[in-house]
């Protein structure tokens, strides 16, 4: 009854550091209790382990329960993409089993014991295998946790699996190693068993470091990627405003002309042709598309009247409702998150038959909302849920969502994309501080 309690106790260590190191890889959700989601990871491992010990005999079964379980676990109550959630699962059962592997091995070189021996052995040389155990198993973790850092990992498809297969076969290696060693009772006084443990510990850290640079590589490609779509946006605005600028040149320019006609029609008291000449200034030399917003924020401003203008010529309905108010983010992210959404919305409009945009931007809760709607005749995240580009030049025109969900990770946001009465809705929550609540600002065509 006592050993029951040590080997239950150890147990219990073992998943307070595979608890803490899921905690800390992926970090849990925005609302999620820190405390709770460790106590549901290790309330979880712990049955789970005691319960079927006592129905499994091959412990290679119940590590793959064990990392569905953890997976699935990560998936409801944690952060990450789903190939870190998969990989952290993987690399706790390969770490645990090597650690067990290797301690087993070492103890077992200097006491002269097989693994099956130390296995069912109770004193004080069976507590120390379990100690050596648990020491390895926590400094291998702290040490992924310490060449991870704080950023995410970066792969493309083709790099997440082979990354998966190479940590699954290790994996499967280590079982198929103890397992061959606990059957035949291979002895242990050759140092061979543990150099084969040490070699897949290295072999997997190797791996792993590996993976990290890989990883930050693709992230540098990435930000390039992002340099350009930011830098092809600047580009934009400016070609726009040169265009306004020179148009205003030319209405200067022609202005003394223009009150010469006028004047001319008002002195032979036609006042018809003086009336239908005005009209058609204002209509097509004065319009410039634009209907001006104002909201205090120069970016905001600019991006959105520029993408209003673009809206009037591809005959896009647009309602605009916002209201003004101070933000931290800067300048360059700001003005990537709104061209990125907007352009979508534009892009997706022009292949419909009803165009229409709303563009809606309001302080709630101090959060700044921003929620930009386009019209849709059929659902978007049902044929394609992972908003994937159908261009062709995907590196380019795929970074755009990657963008706008980096830079709302980036201050802490949220972002969901949903859909409803037949509209796409990009919703966006941004920290920022509200200084002012003013009249609402509502167009239309």
């Amino acid at each position: 009854m006592v050993w029951q309690l040590f080997e239950y106790t150890a147990t219990m260590i073992e998943y307070i550091i595979y608890s803490d190191f899921l905690i800390r890889f992926l970090n849990v959700k925005k609302g999620r209790n820190k405390v709770f989601c460790f106590t549901i990871l290790f309330l979880l491992n712990t049955i789970l382990t005691l319960t079927f010990n006592h129905y499994m005999n091959y412990e290679g079964a119940l590590c793959v329960i064990r990392i569905i379980m953890n997976f699935s676990i990560s998936v409801l109550i944690l952060n990450g993409s789903i190939f870190e959630k998969l990989l952290s699962a993987i690399i706790l059962d390969i770490s645990a089993l090597i650690a067990s592997y290797v301690s087993l091995n070492f103890i077992g070189f200097i006491t002269s014991n097989t693994i099956e021996q130390l296995i069912e052995m109770r004193g004080f040389i069976r507590l120390f295998v379990l100690f050596i155990a648990k020491v390895i198993l926590f400094e291998v973790t702290r040490m992924a946790l310490l060449i991870k850092g704080k950023k995410n990992f970066s792969f493309d498809l083709a790099e997440t699996i082979i990354i998966s297969v190479i940590f699954a076969t290790t994996l499967m290696i280590a079982l198929g190693i103890f397992r061959v060693d606990i059957n035949a009772g291979v002895p242990t006084d050759s140092p061979v068993s543990t150099l084969i443990g040490l070699g897949l510990i290295f072999i997997n850290v190797l791996v792993y470091i590996l993976m990290k640079k890989i990883s930050d590589k693709n992230r540098e490609k990435e930000k390039l990627l992002l340099d350009t779509v930011q830098n092809k946006h600047y580009y934009s605005q400016f070609k726009e405003f040169e265009k306004q600028f020179n148009e205003m040149r030319k209405i200067r320019h022609d202005m003394k002309n223009h009150l010469q006609c006028l004047s001319a029609f008002i002195s032979e008291n036609d006042m018809t042709k003086a009336q239908k000449y005005i009209d058609d200034i204002i209509e097509n030399k004065l319009d410039f598309g634009t209907r001006i917003i104002k909201t205090g924020n120069q970016i905001v401003d600019t991006v959105i009247n520029m993408k209003l203008i673009q809206c009037k010529k591809d005959e896009i309905n647009t309602i605009v409702h916002i209201n003004k108010f101070d933000t931290y983010l800067e300048d360059t992210d700001m003005c990537a998150l709104l061209s990125n959404l907007l352009d979508n919305a534009i892009e997706a409009s022009n292949k419909e038959e009803q165009k229409e945009i709303q563009i809606e931007i309001m302080p709630r809760k101090g959060y700044v909302n921003i929620i930009i709607k386009n019209a849709i005749s059929e659902s978007v995240l049902e044929n394609n849920p992972e908003l994937m580009t159908t261009r062709q030049d995907n590196k380019t025109h795929g970074i755009g969502i990657k963008s706008v969900s980096d830079t709302v990770k980036k201050y802490e946001g949220m972002l969901e994309f949903y859909e409803n009465n037949n509209f796409f809705i990009a919703d966006v929550w941004l920290p920022l501080k509200v200084t002012k609540n003013v009249e609402n600002c509502k167009l239309g065509k």
